[in-house]
């Protein structure tokens, strides 16, 4: 370049003389980041006469880039408009890190005749291009893989290494090159190194980037500058892959196994993880759900109950990343509504042996016809039998053109089942009652009698339908029949089926399990209803009494019922045929209490109970009635209560949960049904009051 006149100012003294600042630039170091400079501060004679001076009283004081100096001097400007004071040779001027640089010039100059001036001049130098112009082109976008960049070269004598980096600490660098020129590119990463990026966040959903720019000029490195983002993970995982397999009951037929029933098949639904992009995405085992029907289950696989025919199946889950998503699909299948099969009797009657109506007949006549759901015509009926007790096979023509049962009992009302089973279900039972043989009085040919039956017993023998009694009021007892004999020990527990047994030894009823321990007697044993066809006790609503009687004529009795439970629950032995014995006389009296001084207590009552008796029970009905009944004195434990039921329809009435202050469950018995009426109970408790 070449010289520049920096700042002037003329002297006070005399204003055609100035002083005046000078400087040149010279070349540029880009490698060193230096430029040459120098300067020079003169005198100039703007007109006019010439002064001179030799005596060099004047001097020039000056500072520029760090160097000072004091200078005297004289002038002599009789020959000459301008004199140069002082000179500087080039000065190499380092730069900034950033290629910028100013420097102050300041001086004072002090001249005999002319006066004093002080000034400067603050020069700011061209700036060295220090690095490559580079401009990241970030999206901050994983999924869109743009993480390009725009750079361009100062000069021939630029270079730069550009690195794409993950952590600071340089060991994740993903992407790298060397150029010499400018470029611009939108992408640079290769499918490798874009999934080394993406693997690189791990579980995180937010990670920062860095672009490394290192700039060389002639092969000499001038430092390194970093451009940042932070880069959001937005890769979604892809949906796992639906399916689903029928599970079926283990009765169903084969013909049927591929069927989707609605109430009997389930629905297994499995979602199966797909391969993933990226090793960084993955599901946690608890963080599946399946569903049918939009009915959710925790786990990547689930079974379902099949409700109605329009199936959908379907998956959410939470990703490593936290990203919720979920998927549906519909199962191309129809689910088939099932419906067991029906039996409509067209004809129950009783016939004699050549099949005519006959109410006395000993055979029943059973037509029918069976319906079921076809099912896609795969279904069918594979099984029907019909009997009372046992069982025939016949086939659904056969039920339909009529079936005949014979050697039916006709005295006795019986319950004809028919079991049917189609390809679906096979515990299908359609009941339906025959009474028994109508008859008011029976005479048989060898002196067998019957009243209300039919006396199919001995000769000369008596049968009567239902309880008989003897002066209106009184049961008759069955003692006159004759006993069966028991010659060993026994369990007494094992007898509550209706039976009359004796016991001739007194060490074997003594030594009996359960004993009365009263020495040989009868044992009498009653219940509600006949229990002959049943194997074991274990039955719901079951009640015995028994009752022993010693050979001296002592009585003793006990209980048992299994309630709405199946357990036997027997009573204590209590003797009936004596009153309680008071130790000592009467010390209270009520209109319905007795208290003896003993503790001993009896009270009375009656009670009315609301009920009616409509639920079939054997060949009868009762109804259970949740009616507490209090005791007008409560007794100190459970007292022995004895009833009797003042009805036209109830033949027996039962307590049942019977505590210190009354009871809290009745049984009503009828052999008719009938509605809700009031029947009155008559009561008698005894117990201690103390």
């Amino acid at each position: 370049m070449a010289w520049v006149k920096a700042a002037s100012k003329p002297f006070p003294n005399d204003s055609r003389y100035v002083a005046e600042i000078w400087y040149e630039i010279g070349d540029q170091n880009f490698q060193d980041n230096t430029t040459q400079v120098r300067w020079e501060l003169g005198i100039r004679k703007l007109s006019g006469d010439g002064y001179w001076d030799s005596s060099k009283n004047s001097y020039l004081t000056s500072q520029c880039y760090g160097e000072s100096y004091d200078i005297p001097f004289s002038y002599d400007f009789t020959n000459t408009s301008y004199i140069a004071i002082d000179s500087w040779s080039w000065r190499s001027v380092q730069h900034s890190y950033d290629g910028t640089k100013s420097i102050t010039m300041w001086t004072k100059f002090s001249l005999t005749r002319f006066g004093y001036v002080e000034f400067g001049y603050n020069l700011t130098l061209p700036t060295i291009p220090r690095h490559v112009a580079f401009t990241p082109a970030w999206n901050t976008s994983l999924k869109a893989r743009r993480f390009g960049y725009k750079v361009s070269m100062p000069s021939s004598s630029h270079s730069c290494n550009i690195t794409l980096r993950g952590k600071t600490d340089g060991t994740e660098n993903f992407w790298s090159k060397s150029l010499s020129k400018a470029e611009e590119i939108v992408a640079p990463l290769s499918d490798d190194q874009y999934k080394k990026l993406a693997e690189s966040f791990a579980s995180v959903n937010l990670k920062p980037l860095t672009w490394l720019v290192e700039t060389f000029i002639n092969g000499k490195s001038i430092g390194t500058k970093s451009y940042s983002e932070n880069i959001v993970w937005d890769i979604q995982y892809i949906p796992p892959e639906l399916s689903y397999s029928l599970i079926q009951p283990t009765s169903l037929h084969n013909d049927l196994k591929n069927e989707i029933l609605i109430g009997y098949t389930k629905i297994k639904v499995v979602a199966t993880s797909k391969t993933q992009p990226f090793q960084n995405m993955w599901v946690p085992s608890d963080k599946w759900k399946t569903a049918l029907n939009g009915i959710y289950k925790n786990g990547s696989s689930s079974t379902h109950e099949v409700t109605k025919d329009s199936l959908i199946i379907g998956s959410q889950w939470t990703d490593n990343h936290q990203k919720v998503s979920s998927m549906a699909q519909s199962v191309d299948e129809k689910a088939i509504p099932y419906t067991r099969p029906t039996v409509k009797i067209e004809q129950l009657k009783r016939v004699n042996a050549l099949g005519n109506d006959d109410l006395l007949g000993t055979n029943v006549f059973v037509k029918a016809t069976i319906g079921f759901n076809p099912l896609n015509n795969k279904n069918g009926i594979i099984l029907v039998q019909i009997g009372i007790g046992s069982y025939a096979t016949i086939t659904t023509q056969q039920l339909a053109d009529g079936h005949t049962i014979t050697n039916v009992d006709i005295n006795k009302a019986h319950t004809i089942n028919i079991k049917v089973a189609d390809k679906v279900t096979t515990d299908n039972v359609f009941s339906s009652n025959i009474s028994s043989g109508s008859v008011d009085l029976y005479i048989g040919g060898n002196g067998e009698v019957g009243v209300g039956m039919i006396n199919n017993k001995d000769a000369n023998s008596l049968q009567v339908k239902g309880q008989a009694y003897q002066n209106e009021n009184d049961p008759i007892k069955d003692f006159f029949a004759q006993p069966i004999a028991l010659t060993t020990t026994i369990n007494f527990n094992d007898y509550w089926k209706r039976g009359i047994y004796s016991l001739s030894n007194t060490v074997n009823a003594n030594n009996s399990s359960n004993s009365p321990k009263a020495g040989a007697g009868f044992l009498v044993v009653r219940n509600l209803s006949d229990y002959s066809e049943i194997p074991s006790p274990n039955k719901t609503w079951l009640y015995v009494w028994q009752e022993f009687e010693n050979l001296s004529g002592a009585i003793y009795s006990r209980h048992m019922g299994t309630g709405s439970g199946t357990i036997p629950v027997w009573s204590e032995w209590r003797r009936t045929d004596v009153p309680i014995q008071p130790a000592d006389d009467i010390e209270a009296r009520g209109p319905n209490f007795i208290k003896w001084s003993s503790g001993d207590m009896e009270q009375w009552g009656t009670y009315n109970l609301v009920t009616a008796i409509d639920k079939p029970y054997g060949s009868g009905y009762y109804s259970g009635v949740t009616a507490n009944m209090k005791f007008p004195i409560a007794f100190t434990s459970k007292p022995n209560l004895s009833v009797t039921v003042e009805d036209n329809f109830a033949n027996s009435v039962v307590p049942y949960l019977v505590s210190n202050t009354g009871v809290q469950i009745w049984y009503v018995y009828g052999l008719e049904k009938h509605v809700s009426s009031t029947r009155l109970i008559h009561w008698t408790a005894r117990g201690r009051w103390k």
